[in-house]
């Protein structure tokens, strides 16, 4: 994961795997995200990972979707 992790060690290893994802997926639907959590990265519980992300910040509930938070990650 090289030092791009270090950037983000308040993140645990599930944590930061599913932040890599969202920052390749800026908006993706709540269902087709832990479809593809499970089965491409093999999450075992995908939702629970993503509503701590949420809490910390990193991540949005949007209507349906989940986003990459444009406060940590703001977008020009």
């Amino acid at each position: 994961m090289g030092d791009r992790r270090k950037q983000y060690p308040d993140l645990s290893d599930e944590e930061y795997k599913v932040l890599t994802y969202f920052m390749s997926n800026v908006s993706v639907g709540e269902i087709l995200a832990v479809r593809e959590l499970e089965s491409i990265m093999g999450l075992k519980e995908p939702r629970r990972i993503i509503e701590s992300l949420i809490e910390k910040g990193y991540i949005e509930r949007g209507s349906g979707c989940y986003n990459l938070s444009r406060k940590k990650f703001p977008r020009s």
